[in-house]
């Protein structure tokens, strides 16, 4: 017994931080709403009714909050049962190994682009050409390995791509041909809606979205210990609750089509309608995390059961380090 309160104190000391961090008004506890920025400040999406099972699942004694006692009850649970995939669990293991949130370089902007001095949002004016920009943060199996960012096209005056490029691909080379055609790229044209991912037998769109319009935000999704890419388009629409982004598309790379081995997200803006359109690119939110790398060896390499389940599940992971 004196064991597993150890391992409790130890449980708490290593959320206590994070749980302060859910908790924006300091009630000392967790509402849907503080949960619902938290999930956005992190550059994920979750639909309504998913929130409200997490929050019920969670709410041991029927209150409507999450106190701090059941957040730290979902860490063990989310360890007996070795979760995979979207859940309360993994978003705290998210916001607990969170590396530095992505901005828009500002070293390195292309034919008129401007970025605001806080890296948040890009910009661009110009009329004629194409102007590219990066995030400033460039992911791989060898540093951040999974992350999500949600961008927001507040203004949308003309046609864009969005999506990654690989290190070994020339931003000056940006443009709908050089970007159909290249295997250092995977982009999203907001016109058309087509999702361009050249492979060994792609000639063409391998497959489509919808078309982006201003208003709308954009999900791009990486794991890259899988080489993989999600990205969703989402519309705002009115509920009962106020605003709410819902899913309109979303579409994910295949194994036949694998990313580049170090990627980061970029936008490339075409020529504007008018010399006085603008278009106008915010990022709501983003989140990259190290993720244990996986051992399908087990007790051949003499770990036990328990830390192999951690290895191939980052918030079964998480929790055991902090009763270890």
């Amino acid at each position: 017994m004196a064991a597993s309160t150890g391992a409790s104190a130890e449980v708490d000391e290593g959320l206590r931080g994070v749980f302060d961090e859910f908790d924006a008004d300091k009630s000392g506890a967790i509402d849907t709403t503080e949960l619902e920025k938290m999930i956005e400040s992190l550059g994920m999406t979750v639909k309504s009714e998913d929130l409200g099972k997490w929050v019920k699942e969670a709410d041991a004694d029927g209150s409507g909050e999450i106190e701090y006692g059941e957040f730290v009850s979902i860490v063990s649970k989310a360890a007996d049962k070795q979760t995979s995939g979207m859940s309360l669990g993994a978003l705290i293991r998210r916001k607990k190994n969170n590396g530095p949130p992505m901005k828009w370089r500002t070293d390195d902007k292309k034919n008129g682009v401007v970025v605001d001095p806080d890296g948040s949002t890009a910009s661009r004016t110009h009329s004629e050409g194409w102007g590219t920009q990066l995030l400033d943060q460039w992911l791989s199996t060898s540093g951040f390995d999974k992350a999500s960012c949600l961008l927001e096209f507040v203004e949308l005056d003309c046609e864009c791509y969005v999506g990654i490029v690989g290190k070994n691909y020339n931003p000056g080379d940006w443009g709908p041909d050089e970007l159909k055609k290249s295997g250092h790229a995977v982009c999203f044209h907001s016109a058309a809606g087509d999702f361009f991912h050249k492979g060994p037998t792609a000639k063409g769109p391998t497959s489509m979205l919808c078309k982006l319009q201003k208003g709308r935000r954009l999900q791009v999704e990486l794991t890259m210990r899988t080489q993989m890419m999600t990205v969703t388009v989402l519309k705002s629409t009115e509920g009962a609750k106020g605003i709410e982004w819902i899913q309109e598309a979303s579409v994910s790379t295949t194994e036949e089509y694998k990313l580049p081995v170090e990627v980061a997200v970029a936008v490339c803006f075409g020529p504007s309608k008018t010399d006085s359109s603008k278009s106008v690119v915010r990022i709501v939110g983003s989140s990259s995390e190290r993720t244990p790398k996986p051992d399908t060896t087990g007790q051949q390499t003499g770990k036990s059961a328990e830390e192999t389940a951690a290895n191939a599940d980052p918030t079964t992971a998480m929790a055991l380090s902090m009763t270890t």
